[in-house]
């Protein structure tokens, strides 16, 4: 592959342009794909997702919809960058690149008033694109080529600095992409593990039962505790631990354990206990659990099981009409 983008990259002009179409959902591909660019002498100047396909019901979950265009250029000059700066010239890239395809989405669903244009698959590898344009820019990072690890075989689970890169392009996604039906001014307070389950929530309400799915989002989110969020991980029957299979696990200590959203789904569990659905037992719970600021934190509390009951009804309906009746007693609450 860098012998061939060499060899077209020596026979073109120096204002020529070469464009790639690429479509792969493994940040370490386009880390390999960065390096090959980059050792082949060129830079990405551009790149354009491009809708190939509408979406059906056979194909639901982390699947993309479009492939992406990338724009090369020959890498003309010569500079250095360190870590930190491009680090933060990534998050500048990746908010402006999702900015865009999400205008371009919310005026098309507007206007045709059809699906939407793009996936959470299809802004992923938006936000991929958008690291290889910052890092291909650049003749070196920290003093090192881009492809000091091209020629050498990785030893298992190693890790690359474009890697590293391209993996935080996409955790800046993630922290942008706040799934639908969530409270976007919420998103940025949750840790990892709730943006694990709040996303995941959502794709599973889509059909997404693959276990990369899972893992992927995983990784994005830098958070290596998954398995201890999930009731299986069958490669095609992954799936979340509802309430009730958490039940009273997993409530001391930190991590997920310290967050509102295990307590509401703790809550949501006490209200499913029993012979009948009684949501005066999750709110008792909640009040004891935050005795000092329980009315400061209600909204948020309320929030969270709408949400879980929003996203839950195809999937655990019980669930679902539980957390319905725990938001609706707490929004009832009074001093």
């Amino acid at each position: 592959m860098v012998a061939a983008y060499s060899t077209l990259t020596r026979h073109m002009p120096d204002n020529g342009v070469q464009v790639v179409m690429f479509t792969h959902q493994d940040a370490g591909v386009w880390a390999d794909l960065a390096s090959i660019l980059w050792a082949a002498g060129l830079r990405v100047t551009a790149a354009w997702n491009i809708v190939t396909e509408t979406g059906n019901a056979l194909r639901e979950g982390n699947y993309v919809q479009g492939t992406v265009c990338l724009v090369l250029r020959k890498r003309l000059s010569a500079a250095n960058a360190r870590r930190m700066e491009i680090e933060a010239e990534i998050e500048d890239a990746v908010a402006a690149q999702l900015a865009r395809l999400n205008a371009l989405d919310d005026a098309w669903h507007e206007r045709a008033q059809a699906e939407t244009l793009y996936t959470d698959g299809d802004l992923t590898l938006a936000a991929y694109a958008a690291a290889l344009q910052v890092v291909t820019a650049y003749s070196s990072i920290d003093r090192q080529p881009l492809d000091r690890d091209l020629y050498r075989k990785l030893a298992k689970g190693e890790r690359t600095m474009l890697r590293d890169l391209v993996d935080y392009a996409a955790q800046v996604a993630n922290s942008l992409l706040v799934p639908e039906g969530f409270p976007r001014e919420m998103w940025r307070d949750l840790t990892a593990a709730e943006r694990f389950y709040v996303r995941m929530l959502d794709m599973e309400a889509k059909g997404s039962a693959k276990v990369a799915d899972f893992q992927n989002f995983a990784k994005s989110f830098a958070f290596a505790d998954y398995a201890e969020l999930m009731a299986s991980i069958a490669p095609n029957a992954a799936a979340l631990a509802g309430a009730a299979d958490l039940r009273g696990r997993m409530l001391e200590g930190e991590g997920f354990a310290a967050t509102p959203l295990r307590q509401v789904l703790f809550a949501i569990w006490k209200t499913m206990e029993g012979k009948e659905r009684d949501p005066k037992r999750g709110v008792t719970l909640l009040k004891a659990e935050y005795t000092a600021d329980y009315w400061q934190r209600r909204q948020k509390l309320i929030a969270l099981a709408s949400y879980v009951a929003l996203k839950t009804a195809n999937t655990r309906p019980d669930e679902s009409a539980a957390a319905q009746e725990l938001a609706e007693a707490l929004k009832l609450d009074r001093v």
